[in-house]
Parts: C-alpha cells; sequence; structure tokens
C-alpha cells in the first residue's frame, strides 16, 4: 500500500538510505552520502506533504518524494513545454524487497498523482 509518510517512518527510511549509501559507494555513485539525504530532508518531506512510502506487512518496503520543485540546475534547460509539472525525487526501495515492482508501484502512482493534480 502507498500511503502518505509519517514522522514515525523516519527511521524505516534512514534504514534504506543508509542500505542505498553503501551501494552508490561501491559503484562511484556520490549523489547520496552521509549527509544527504538525511532525516531533516524527509521530515521536510513530511512536513510538506510530498513523502509517500510502500508499506507491506508493517514494513516500509520503499519511499518516494513528489513535487512540484525543479532543481535549479533544470530551469535553464530547452524543455518542450514550459508548464507546471510534477518532479519526483528520492525514491528508493529496500534492498531485500528489489525486483518485486516496488518502484514501478512507486512511480505508477507518482504518474496518477500527477495527473490527478492537473
Amino acid at each position: 500500500m502507498i500511503r502518505k509518510a509519517n514522522l514515525n517512518d523516519v527511521d524505516g527510511i534512514m534504514d534504506i538510505v543508509n542500505q542505498i549509501v553503501v551501494e552508490m559507494k561501491e559503484s562511484n555513485n556520490t549523489q547520496w552520502d552521509e549527509n544527504y539525504p538525511n532525516s531533516e530532508t524527509f521530515i521536510n518531506d513530511i512536513k510538506n506533504d510530498s513523502l509517500y512510502v510502500y508499506e507491506e506487512d508493517n514494513n516500509i518496503k520503499g519511499f518516494i518524494c513528489i513535487d512540484c520543485n525543479q532543481a535549479a540546475e533544470y530551469e535553464n534547460l530547452n524543455w518542450s513545454l514550459n508548464e507546471k509539472c510534477m518532479v519526483a525525487h528520492r525514491i528508493a526501495v529496500n534492498t531485500k524487497f528489489r525486483n518485486s515492482g516496488i518502484a514501478t508501484k512507486l512511480m505508477s502512482f507518482c504518474e496518477e498523482l500527477a495527473l490527478k493534480e492537473g
């Protein structure tokens, strides 16, 4: 089930982040590290109503943030459309539950939410 995250979810989310950081380091990917994303990042996402978790059997198996905030690095790109859009940020799935369709479900949820929000 996909639902809005709450403050009680932060520890479970950070457990997944810590797994991902190890994987990223092993593949020389420096996008995430010990400093970003941190618990404050996810607390802010929760306060902004933009963080969602995929939960089954009382386990957070994945998460995603979706909002209308586009990174500054993309502002000067020549997009084919220059309209309001929703942006997916910080998606991850617990390594124990990979290849079970969770990321696909999270992205499908994002698409449905974007359509619903216009």
